[in-house]
């Protein structure tokens, strides 16, 4: 499969370690990283001197050019190394509007979405272990499965992530509180 991780590349996000710890090409698994960061020289040595590592990295792109490339990946890896309390990262909304299921590395607020919605797979932080298996097991879907997956990211998307509902949902809230 074809993982995307698009965002920042510094240490609270972790994409280093994952990559030093995570065989993406033992686990048939592309990993595609499109940003900028901190971490990006080291993450560019790494795959220079592991050429065959499976992990391509990218420089940063608009949203408007990512939403076009998104759907040329099967899944999106989202990791946190320590979560923020009332705060969710933004990009799982982003990610689900396109049908990608989620690999989310982390815990808090974000990891609840993840699992409440069925929008993927979740391990904690630093659990390579378990992120490893969660990337065999997106591997190993079969594609009526995957598909379910897929299709569910979109419907939770538009139903309960959509902002225009949001923005209605709260101005009806307003109207009735003050009355």
């Amino acid at each position: 499969s074809k993982i995307v991780y698009a965002g920042l590349l510094g240490v609270a996000q972790g994409i280093f370690s994952i990559i030093k710890n995570i065989d993406f090409r033992n686990i048939n698994t592309e990993f595609h990283i499109y940003g900028d960061g901190a971490e990006k020289n080291k993450i560019k040595t790494f795959v220079l001197d592991n050429p065959n590592c499976n992990i391509y990295i990218n420089d940063s792109l608009p949203k408007k050019e990512l939403d076009k490339i998104m759907p040329n990946f099967n899944a999106s890896l989202i990791p946190l190394r320590k979560s923020i309390y009332g705060a969710v990262p933004s990009k799982i909304f982003d990610v689900i509007s396109h049908g990608l299921p989620i690999i989310f590395c982390g815990d808090g607020e974000g990891e609840k979405i993840i699992l409440n919605n069925k929008l993927g797979f979740c391990s904690k932080p630093s659990d390579f272990s378990k992120l490893n298996i969660n990337l065999i097991k997106l591997n190993n879907l079969d594609k009526s499965n995957y598909s379910k997956l897929s299709e569910n990211c979109i419907k939770v998307s538009k139903n309960k992530f959509n902002f225009q509902n949001q923005i209605l949902s709260l101005n009806n809230f307003l109207k009735n509180s003050i009355k």
